[in-house]
């Protein structure tokens, strides 16, 4: 699995009373696919 992935499952399955606003979310996502390229080695 992928870090966005793995990160997409954890805020899809917080409780209900948590809300992910979708702009945290995007951002968050942006960072582990930035995240896995660089552990990937690219440029």
């Amino acid at each position: 699995m992928t870090t966005a992935r793995d990160l997409a499952l954890v805020a899809l399955s917080l409780p209900s009373d948590r809300a992910v606003e979708r702009g945290g979310l995007s951002l968050a996502l942006a960072g582990a696919e930035a995240v896995d390229l660089l552990k990937s080695g690219a440029r």
